[in-house]
């Protein structure tokens, strides 16, 4: 062997690299480090997007547009600033952008219940998915955007602050309202589903 790493290599090596060196390697212009940023939490960026727009289409455009502006703007993140808060703070921007813009109206107007047929989960998974789908979208959006942060994305309040720019104290009280209102809805759909049995 000539001494060279063959791609492959590359992408190994990259994938075992801890968050902070291919952060750095990243803003120095890599693209395979930003590649491999994008790679750890793109799932969970497109899911916390799909709980927000209702559309798998929709979300997975976003997320895309998502990615392309925080490569755009990687030189920008602070030195100590952890990349996926920052990442999902360009997310949430791009999403409100786009529904500004009114680029996709079928936005928020089509059903979950696609994308629940393509996953092919059996009917109890389905149904308590659905469920729960169903009772995020009728919270009001800024609680619905909390829940999804704090509950589904795993973000801290802090970190949801951070990312919305909502008052640390105002985040707090949307997750507690959140989380009244859909274990209040669960509850709901929990006894209807019973009385069908």
């Amino acid at each position: 062997m000539n001494g060279k790493r063959s791609s492959s290599e590359e992408r190994s090596g990259i994938r075992n690299l801890p968050e902070g060196p291919l952060l750095r390697a990243a803003r120095d212009g890599s693209l395979p480090a930003y590649g491999e940023l994008v790679r750890r939490h793109q799932t969970a960026l497109r899911q916390l997007l799909r709980r927000l727009c209702g559309n798998a289409a929709d979300a997975d455009d976003i997320a895309q547009d998502a990615f392309l502006r925080g490569w755009s703007r990687i030189d920008q993140i602070r030195q100590f600033e952890a990349f996926k808060p920052w990442l999902f703070k360009i997310a949430l921007r791009t999403m409100a952008d786009v529904q500004k813009s009114g680029r996709r109206s079928r936005m928020r107007d089509t059903s979950w219940f696609a994308d629940q047929e393509q996953q092919g989960d059996d009917r109890e998974t389905g149904l308590a998915r659905m469920d729960v789908e169903q009772a995020l979208a009728q919270l009001p959006d800024r609680e619905r955007l909390v829940a999804s942060l704090v509950f589904g994305a795993g973000f801290s309040h802090s970190e949801v602050s951070d990312m919305t720019g909502i008052p640390l104290g105002s985040v707090k009280t949307c997750a507690r309202r959140a989380r009244d209102m859909l274990t209040q809805a669960l509850a709901k759909w929990g006894e209807g589903r019973e009385v069908q049995s």
